[in-house]
């Protein structure tokens, strides 16, 4: 079988460029690679085709994006201007298509973009299967678009939804988006983590027991939490918690102006999502408190607090759609985004003795490997495709 995969999976060597854009779309990437190495696992040739997940020029330095074709990865040319990006991102996929001359018998599309949506429709044409995984809800709408940018989102959206009807079915990341599909038939995958060995005497042993870390890292944007880090910071100061955040966005200078007088609250700027990462394991629970009274709670799904748990830290959120509350999980879910509800969970994770958060841990990192492994993930959609 061959397997067409239309994302952004940008191999490892080249994600730099990502870093050059204000909002760097390392999240997007990391799930587009994630899900290209579940399709590996399955009985298909795949073929990756890819362009670079950037905002227009000039938010983005690049004005122009090269096209290249290496091995079984097919990176697509495109101008990085509005409009054009569509129109030459789509134009680039059909000459990719006609250069490899070789017939899908699947194609999986990765998020609402519609040139990747139209060209898939076009090898449906030909006796393809296709498939979208939808892991947004289209058109999203920036503070920063321009009002030439919003009409054209807008314009695009109503493309996209006449789009979906004709594909073969969708992979959802949240079960509230299975709403932009009813006629089609659905699967839900809620996150997908690398495949891993856990073992119990891996989980660390807390090291600085007089201090309690806690960390926040990513957007720095109202719906994403700030008011609460910074509300949080102020009821804890003077307790044995200190708050880091890394990170950037439109309320950079109210959590500056935050640390100023918090002395237990710091900010150390942005941050690449691997070197996060790589600090994450440096502290005791991390923060997830965006409003939950928005698009980007109802729709979003657990990825990056299900990775934080595999490498042994805690997650204190509000509520996620696709999370269940447990009372023996690592991830602590609030009821609401209030400051009453976030204090309630802090405190049982508070409570609770070192030993049995490592087994609460242990026990979810073994459960999250058994619905959201590569390995697992990859196992479903193969059922999925063949139905």
């Amino acid at each position: 079988m061959t397997l067409f995969y239309l994302g952004f999976a940008v191999p490892e060597s080249e994600v730099d460029i990502l870093y050059k854009d204000e909002r760097p779309a390392v999240q997007t990437v990391n799930f587009s690679n994630r899900f290209r190495r579940a399709l590996q696992k399955i009985d298909a040739d795949l073929i990756n085709f890819y362009a670079y997940p950037i905002q227009n020029y000039p938010k983005h330095s690049s004005f122009f994006s090269s096209g290249a074709h290496i091995g079984c990865d097919v990176r697509l040319t495109f101008i990085n201007f509005i409009i054009l990006k569509h129109l030459t991102r789509f134009f680039s996929l059909v000459f990719s298509f006609f250069r490899i001359m070789k017939k899908p018998d699947s194609v999986v599309v990765h998020g609402l973009h519609s040139p990747y949506l139209l060209a898939a429709l076009l090898l449906k044409v030909l006796g393809a299967k296709v498939f979208v995984v939808i892991t947004d809800p289209p058109g999203v709408i920036l503070k920063s678009d321009s009002s030439l940018a919003r009409f054209l989102k807008l314009v695009d959206k109503k493309f996209v939804f006449s789009m979906l009807s004709f594909f073969n079915g969708a992979v959802i990341l949240s079960e509230n988006i299975r709403n932009f599909v009813p006629n089609i038939k659905v699967v839900t995958i809620n996150s997908i983590i690398d495949d891993a060995q856990i073992f119990p005497e891996d989980l660390r042993i807390k090291e600085n027991l007089g201090e309690i870390r806690m960390v926040y890292g990513g957007s720095l944007d109202a719906i994403y939490g700030v008011d609460n880090i910074i509300k949080l910071a102020e009821v804890l100061e003077g307790s044995n918690v200190k708050i880091d955040v890394y990170g950037s966005g439109h309320e950079e200078g109210k959590l500056i102006k935050a640390c100023s007088r918090i002395k237990s609250l710091s900010y150390y700027g942005f941050l690449p999502y691997d070197d996060f990462k790589n600090r994450l394991t440096n502290y005791d629970l991390l923060l997830n408190l965006r409003v939950v009274d928005c698009d980007e709670s109802k729709f979003s799904f657990p990825s990056k607090l299900s990775e934080a748990v595999m490498l042994g830290v805690p997650v204190l959120t509000t509520p996620v759609s696709s999370l269940e509350r447990d009372v023996d999980s690592p991830f602590y879910i609030t009821k609401s985004d209030s400051l009453d509800d976030i204090l309630d969970k802090l405190n049982i994770f508070f409570e609770l003795s070192e030993p049995q958060k490592r087994i609460n841990l242990y026990n979810s990192q073994l459960r999250l490997l058994e619905q959201y492994s590569v390995t697992s993930v990859a196992n479903k959609l193969s059922i999925f495709f063949k139905e």
